[in-house]
This record gives structure tokens, sequence and C-alpha cells, in this order.
């Protein structure tokens, strides 16, 4: 019983003791690109998580000590000034990070297991959201391909007008499954953002060379 209790709240067994690390450099080490540029993480809320990681004092802990109250607390700091809708993504970031550890046998339980996102300010996202029915009525709707092309990225990817100026395919990595990550930074906040652009949508792109939209003039 003492044994079970230490695995499920510190962590502390033989197994978990294989790194020194800390739960924030884990978490980098998990959002570090590796190979030919690929990513672990699949979204772009790997490092908005990792900024709010970094602002939780438990973070520095031995990635061993970090308990299920701890991850109950970080929900809690996730929480703070984001809203309800975003949460879970960041959430869902984090407990792939602690996957990742587990597969990596740096720990030997899941210390976010059970424990889900929940908090944040009221958010009117929803109601501005295209539901998979109006969103397949739109693309069904009659009017040039180009548009249509248009269209397929700007809802796949929450494109602005001037986003589309910086999208480039030297920018593109491959991904084992066959699509490929872009990144480029957002005309309007200057953000870094990411998406998953697959061969139908390289197909929509106006431009041949390096730029995949060169006609989209950015001011």
């Amino acid at each position: 019983r003492q044994a079970l209790h230490v695995a499920q709240t510190t962590g502390n067994t033989e197994r978990s003791k294989a790194t020194t690390k800390s739960v924030l450099q884990v978490v980098d080490e998990y959002l570090e690109p590796y190979g030919d540029g690929l990513r672990r993480e699949p979204t772009n809320k790997g490092r908005y998580m990792r900024e709010r990681l970094a602002k939780f004092k438990p973070c520095h802990k031995p990635l061993h000590t970090w308990t299920k109250q701890d991850s109950k607390d970080f929900v809690r700091c996730i929480a703070h000034g984001t809203s309800e809708t975003t949460v879970p993504g960041y959430w869902r970031a984090f407990k792939r990070a602690m996957q990742y550890a587990l597969d990596k046998e740096y720990i030997d339980r899941d210390p976010t297991h059970g424990v889900k996102s929940s908090g944040g300010y009221k958010s009117t996202a929803q109601e501005n959201t295209l539901y998979t029915e109006e969103l397949r009525q739109l693309l069904q709707t009659p009017f040039d391909d180009k548009v249509r092309g248009l269209a397929m990225w700007s809802l796949r990817c929450g494109l602005y007008y001037k986003d589309f100026s910086k999208l480039y395919r030297s920018h593109m990595q491959p991904q084992e499954d066959g699509t490929y990550a872009l990144r480029w930074g957002r005309q309007k906040t200057g953000n870094r953002s990411y998406c998953i652009v697959t061969d139908d949508m390289l197909q929509h792109a106006t431009g041949s060379g390096d730029q995949l939209f060169p006609r989209m003039i950015c001011p």
C-alpha cells in the first residue's frame, strides 16, 4: 500500500528516477524538433502551454515529484486569463508531454490521469464557429475555384487575408503521415502560427514557386 501511495502521489519509484530533469525541461525536450525538423507536438498549443508552465513555480520541481495535485493547480494556472474554449487545448498539449515522459520511462505513472481541464473566462467563440454541415454547404456553394481554395486555407488554418503573403513552401516541414507542418508569422499579432497542410490544399495554391500565394498583396 505504501509503494502504491508513493507511485500515485510523488511517483518517486526506481524507474522514475531515470531522469533528474525538471517538468519544464522535459516539456522543452518534448517540444524540441527532431529528425528533419519534425515535431512531436501536432499543434501550436504546446508553445503557449509552455509559456504558462514557465510562470508556474512547481515547473522547476524534478519530474518524478510532480503530483496529481500539481496537475490540478496547473489547470487553474492555465485558466487564469484564458478563454474557456482555449484551456482544453493547452491542457491536452501538457498531457501529451507527460505521455511522452511516460513512453520514455522518465516516470512510471501519468500525473495528469483523471485531471480534466476547466475554468477560463466565458467565450463567444462557439457562437461564431462554422459547424461541419455549415462548412460543407459553404464549400459546395458554386464560385471560382481560386476563391474556393482561399476559403479552404482560411478555414483550415485560421488565416487573415494579409497572412496569405507570408506562406512559403520553404517553411513547410514534411510529416510522417505525408502532410506538411507550416509555420508563419501572423500579420495582425506578430505571433508564430502553425497548421497542417495537405496535398489537397497545395493544389489550390496560386503560386508555383516558393511563395504559395504571390498575388496576395500585403501592404
